[in-house]
């Protein structure tokens, strides 16, 4: 493969690439090596992601080489020394290679991604690809459950070593069929999870470790919650953001949350289920570890805040049909007025963790409460009260509005799921929706965790001022790259009759004579009119395409 060097860091490339490409390559290195943000629009069709590959790659290459000279120079040094030196986590930290996040809309867009890399000098390099429990987990008891909750029954069993395929995780991790193989998707370490009997998810957080780059849709990167519970570390990290055109939205909906009176409902009976089960501890299984940490005053304090959260939720005058809008700090002050503030957050939140997991290790059958929304609404605690500084409460107040709307009820006539785990909503229920209209709220959460550099890249990003305005993000290095094709290479006519001087017409009544003319003109159509697009010509016309051949039906 041809080899370009840009900025001192050589690069294999599949051809010979064009000066728009070496241009593209060269800002993704400079926000490598200068541990900056950047900002790169590229058309479709510039073979983008294969840039933002081979360059990134190479580097990480690069520096591997680099360290490697390094350690055997300090060798060579220390084997002549009579002391041997000092090992301090500062010098392993120092010696770390950055990790390579490759973050893009969907799994189909990573697909893709990889199936480039694939072609590239870089195949060999350790890449592994992050789901979540929802498509990884193979565990027959958990596939049917919820994802929030598979989460938490899996986090149980793990830890009580009852899952026979994370058991098999250590044995399997360093086997030749899944480490030394290229690149897995999603669907083929599923298959060969399924096949060995090992936790494909467990599996690739374990290659992970190891990765040279990671790729994962970046609502899993964005979310916090998300990123929290796949263990996704950014610091020092090189971040990109590929079709990063709509991450505005995905910013602001990574910030936002929903609160609902079932959802209190729900809350209220989970504490009363546990306090049930604490109470009849003779009935509890052997080998279940009951919290001697949790106090029965404390589940009755928990429950007390619950019901009069629920009392002031009920007690919001609203417009049935509109709904009412208020400023960031009527939720806090709800939430004050139910006794939840900054001050024992902290509190309210180890006794949700805590009374999660004693729920999902013990509960039993359809009809048992599990945690859930216990769990939930930890995680919209904290978001809430994720920053303490007067700052951070200010730009709340500037980001946030929130809008109180009415609960809908269940259809009368409506039959019930006699196995649904979920309470209805009562009459009178509310909504309460905490939305963020700041991506740069987003963002900002996103960067707090300090990752290496951030790479924003797509095809439709300009103008590149109010974008990056709009996402509150300092990027010093920014290209609008021309697209590849020019315009002496680009020919646009109208055809307005076909060979044999027929008139084109393609409205709706002259559909049938429209495919007579093309079935008449087949050996004179121009190559470029597909077979996709004949067949649905054919399809107007009451012909069907069989083998190579049209046919009247």
């Amino acid at each position: 493969m041809p080899t370009v060097t840009i900025d001192g860091v050589p690069i294999e490339f599949p051809f010979e690439p064009y000066d728009l490409q070496k241009d593209y390559m060269e800002k993704v290195l400079q926000c490598i090596k200068y541990e900056t943000n950047g900002v790169l629009e590229s058309p479709t069709g510039t073979g983008k992601t294969l840039s933002l590959l081979c360059s990134t790659l190479a580097w990480v290459e690069f520096k591997k080489a680099q360290r490697k000279a390094q350690k055997t120079d300090m060798f060579e040094m220390y084997a002549s020394s009579a002391a041997p030196p000092e090992i301090t986590p500062m010098t392993v930290r120092s010696e770390q290679v950055p990790v390579v996040i490759y973050a893009s809309r969907t799994h189909t867009q990573l697909s893709q991604a990889i199936n480039e890399l694939k072609r590239t000098a870089y195949s060999h390099m350790r890449a592994c690809v992050i789901g979540s429990r929802e498509f990884l987990c193979i565990h027959p008891d958990l596939a049917s459950e919820p994802n929030s909750l598979k989460t938490q029954m899996c986090q149980v069993k793990v830890k009580s070593r009852s899952c026979q395929f994370y058991s098999r995780v250590e044995r399997m991790k360093s086997a030749g069929p899944v480490v030394d193989k290229n690149v897995m998707d999603i669907e083929d370490i599923v298959k060969l999870g399924n096949s060995l009997k090992f936790c494909p998810y467990f599996m690739t957080h374990e290659l992970d470790k190891l990765a040279d780059i990671v790729f994962m849709p970046y609502n899993y990167l964005l979310d916090h919650n998300i990123r929290r519970n796949l263990g996704v570390k950014l610091e020092s990290s090189i971040i990109i953001l590929d079709e990063a055109h709509n991450i505005e939205k995905v910013c602001e909906e990574s910030a936002s949350l929903q609160l609902k009176s079932s959802d209190i409902t729900l809350c209220i009976e989970e504490v009363t289920a546990a306090m049930k089960l604490l109470s009849e501890q003779d009935k509890i299984d052997v080998g279940v570890d009951i919290p001697e940490d949790i106090r029965p005053e404390d589940l009755c304090d928990l429950k007390e805040l619950f019901l009069e959260l629920e009392k002031q939720i009920d007690d919001v005058k609203i417009d049935i049909y509109h709904g009412v809008t208020h400023e960031a700090t009527f939720l806090l002050d709800l939430l004050a007025r139910a006794g939840i503030r900054a001050e024992n957050c902290g509190n309210i939140r180890n006794l949700l963790l805590k009374l999660t997991e004693f729920l999902a290790t013990i509960a039993d059958g359809p009809f048992a409460r599990k945690g859930v929304a216990l769990q939930n609404f930890d995680g919209m605690l904290e978001l809430i009260f994720m920053g303490k500084s007067n700052d951070f409460w200010d730009k709340v107040k500037r980001c946030y509005k929130v809008h109180v709307l009415a609960e809908p009820t269940k259809k009368k006539g409506m039959q019930d799921n006699w196995l649904s785990k979920a309470t209805h909503s009562k009459a009178g229920g509310k909504i309460i929706n905490y939305w963020c209209f700041s991506p740069g709220f987003g963002m900002n959460m996103f960067l707090g965790e300090r990752p290496r550099c951030l790479i924003l890249t797509s095809g439709t990003l300009a103008p590149l001022g109010p974008y990056t305005c709009e996402l509150e993000l300092r990027a010093d290095v920014k290209l609008e790259n021309p697209h590849i094709v020019k315009g002496d290479q680009v020919c646009v006519r109208i055809v307005t009759k076909g060979p044999d001087s027929e008139t084109l017409n393609c409205n709706y009544n002259n559909r049938r004579c429209l495919w007579n003319l093309v079935r008449k003109n087949l050996s004179t159509l121009p190559c470029k009119v597909t077979i996709r697009t004949l067949r649905n010509m054919a399809e107007l016309s009451s012909w069907e395409y069989v083998g190579a051949k049209f046919q009247k039906v």
